[in-house]
């Protein structure tokens, strides 16, 4: 079947996505099952997960101008085939193996964003580009819900190893899968002229130069560190509260999970949507981390006195507001950026994100243990998450709304 090019580029960068994505979730989704496999304790492969960023950073600093000279597409195969790797050394089963896997996987997983922005900005209608941005971004939520809807069975089933082997093969295989498309992709935009020199690449590392490229962008690079600590830190522990405070089992985790992610995915995509017609993409921002902050302080606090259905309503609420985000931001970031410079502003910009990521499993999971307390393991991203939307609100003047017709100048 022959795909129209704008629909070839929204399923390749999707797709890469989820397989990375997978990569990525497969640790928080099988943390019991590889902590009574390996006697490593969970939340240490909780925080791990949360290390899988101090990989991603100074690769998404450095491949802009290797995208421009290799391709787009072409590096978004590589770091799923790094991922790949990357799991099959948390196999090992060793705490250092679980830490230098999880950095791997990071190492994979952090270019795939401005590769896809660099395809998706040339490829797509600007006037669906929130859209188109948040579809590609629900990969991540989507490779979610694989995670947590099929690895505990597997684990449970045939072993913990037998499931992140699954993982590595099904990153491999779509990493093959995509290179059918790669060369039309890749063709508008590599310039064979670049030549990749450690001078370029030093020089890529600098962010500030190219986060002032718009006014709006430090402000939204702060609020995508704030959401993103917030959303990370939760979704590692999210397994473990379950079965040692929510009173369920293993796989009724493992489902709750996957629906949070699934919906985090309908979020996205329908917040981007929302986004392109109706409510400017910063105000919206700026207003959903309100419920995703309820949602998870009322889990917290009741706990397993609340029945399975409410638990299973307040994760789905989390995953819609507290992880619909991402597409939205990336997709504003792309809008921002001047002609010509979406890949180098997005590697700028999502270095901070991915600090975020980092941060808040290392913070939840690490207050939790400390005080043994899931209430007081997420307040604090919870609250920077908080006061950053209401200063974002009020100093911004956010509440616009977008209109179908524009007025004539007079």
């Amino acid at each position: 079947m022959k795909f129209p090019f704008m629909v070839r580029a929204i399923i390749a960068t999707l797709w890469l996505q989820i397989s990375v994505a997978t990569a990525w979730l497969s640790l928080p989704a099988l943390a019991p099952q590889i902590a009574m496999g390996t006697g490593i304790p969970a939340l240490r492969i909780v925080e791990a997960s949360g290390l899988l960023f101090v990989g991603a950073i100074i690769p998404t600093l450095a491949v802009s101008p290797i995208i421009a000279r290799l391709g787009p597409i072409r590096i978004f195969q590589l770091g799923t085939l790094l991922a790949a790797a990357g799991v099959l050394v948390v196999e090992i089963g060793r705490p250092w193996a679980v830490i230098l896997g999880a950095i791997i996987i990071g190492a994979g997983y952090g270019p795939g964003t401005p590769s896809a922005s660099a395809v998706l900005a040339c490829h797509t209608n600007p006037q669906m580009r929130s859209l188109v941005f948040s579809i590609k971004q629900s990969g991540v939520p989507i490779g979610g819900f694989l995670a947590g809807l099929t690895l505990p069975g597997i684990a449970i089933a045939i072993g913990w190893h037998w499931a992140i082997s699954a993982v590595a093969m099904f990153c491999v295989l779509s990493a093959l899968w995509i290179g059918m498309w790669r060369r039309e992709l890749d063709r508008d935009l590599i310039d064979p002229e670049i030549r990749i020199q450690p001078r370029e690449l030093i020089r890529s590392l600098h962010l500030l130069p190219t986060l002032r490229l718009h006014p709006d962008l430090p402000r939204i690079t702060f609020h995508s560190f704030a959401a993103a600590s917030f959303q990370s830190g939760i979704v590692a522990i999210l397994t473990t509260f379950l079965v040692q405070d929510g009173g369920i089992t293993g796989l009724q985790a493992g489902l709750i999970f996957s629906l949070t992610n699934i919906a985090g995915a309908i979020g996205r995509i329908g917040f981007g949507l929302l986004a392109d017609r109706i409510i400017s993409p910063q105000a919206l921002l700026a207003a959903l981390p309100l419920p995703a902050l309820a949602s998870i302080l009322t889990l917290v606090i009741f706990g397993s006195a609340l029945p399975f259905f409410a638990i299973m309503l307040l994760g789905i609420l989390f995953g819609l507001t507290g992880a619909g985000w991402n597409g939205v931001l990336i997709g504003e970031i792309a809008s921002l950026a001047p002609s010509g410079a979406v890949s180098r502003v997005s590697a700028s910009s999502l270095p901070f994100m991915f600090a975020g990521y980092l941060v808040g499993p290392v913070i939840t999971g690490g207050l939790v243990e400390l005080f043994n307390s899931y209430l007081l393991g997420v307040l604090p991203t919870g609250v920077m998450m908080l006061w950053c939307s209401c200063w974002y609100l009020i100093k911004c003047h956010l509440i616009t709304i977008h209109t179908s017709t524009s007025e004539s100048p007079t």
